[in-house]
């Protein structure tokens, strides 16, 4: 009995661990190997495309919900539900739906505030799921998928001392934030020192408490994307001493008008301002009018 229950937990474990699943079945010679071919439709289109916008958030380092991807056996099974790809079924595949997603909406992947796929970047992907999201059809196989955007120029390679050198001031504040709430705080893009900060993979509450460790790396916050964060005026003084800040998404915070006015008024470079409805006041977007920032009241088509 103690056996046939070992081995019925055994196969449950596998069956939610997808990735390892495959690997165990390939190694003792009970299914083909997932891999992409050098040609295929995916290494070629596809894997670009997630490379570009994904990995960031979901390589082997970060691995956020469980999620890779960065290679096709972990494109293809990683992630903490079973659906992330469903072979054949791009409408019930959660990376499309998601990356389908208005940015305002807070499933959206990638987040706000992060470059998003194209349409016709997100149709290649559509079209190699619809297509059993083979590693094997090569890009004869996929005659109307979007042709790829010309490349007009080549991207220089990222000096990596250069950007060790810009991150260096901040970086142990930095380490130190992430270190008591893990993935608070993000680099902008691989070549910055620019900051965002996003609740999206904190397990915690995001409290004012919370935001005020912030404090001592407001110099580089360019955006700040927040969802279901109780905040009050105490967080509001702190983003107005960010310089850089360009774009504010948060949601199910508590500020005060004359605060948010302050706000707007104070940081300089905001462009996108994006909150609950019942924030956006005539004396709000009075102040946005006049400084050109966009408004968008989160949820309501605003």
């Amino acid at each position: 009995m103690v056996g046939l229950l070992t081995a019925c937990i055994s196969i449950f474990l596998l069956l939610n661990k997808p990735v390892l699943l495959h690997k165990m079945t390939a190694a003792a010679g009970l299914s083909d190997p997932v891999t992409a071919r050098t040609d295929s439709f995916y290494l070629r289109r596809v894997q670009p495309i997630l490379s570009k916008y994904c990995t960031q958030c979901h390589d082997i380092k970060k691995y956020k919900g469980h999620l890779r991807l960065d290679n096709f056996l972990h494109s293809r099974y990683s992630g903490s539900h079973s659906n992330n790809v469903v072979a054949n079924s791009p409408e019930e595949s959660g990376l499309l739906i998601r990356m389908a997603l208005p940015k305002s909406d807070r499933r959206a992947m990638p987040p706000l505030g992060l470059p998003a796929p194209t349409k016709s970047e997100i149709e290649v992907i559509r079209l190699w799921i619809l297509r059993n999201a083979s590693g094997i059809l090569t890009e004869a196989d996929f005659p109307d998928a979007p042709k790829p955007a010309k490349v007009l120029k080549t991207v220089p390679p990222i000096d990596n001392q250069l950007v060790f050198a810009l991150r260096k001031p901040l970086s142990e504040a930095v380490l130190s934030v992430n270190a008591k709430y893990p993935h608070l705080v993000l680099y902008d893009t691989r070549s910055s020192a620019s900051l965002r900060v996003t609740n999206v993979s904190l397990p915690a509450v995001l409290s004012d408490e919370v935001f005020q460790t912030l404090e001592k790396i407001t110099s580089e916050i360019v955006s700040i994307y927040l969802v279901d964060a109780p905040l009050t005026d105490k967080s509001l003084k702190i983003m107005s001493n960010m310089p850089k800040l360009k774009d504010i998404y948060i949601t199910g915070s508590k500020f005060n008008e004359s605060r948010l006015v302050a706000l707007v008024q104070d940081c300089r470079d905001l462009k996108r301002l994006s909150l609950d409805t019942h924030l956006l006041t005539d004396k709000v977007y009075d102040a946005a009018q006049e400084r050109e920032i966009k408004l968008y009241g989160v949820g309501s088509g605003f």
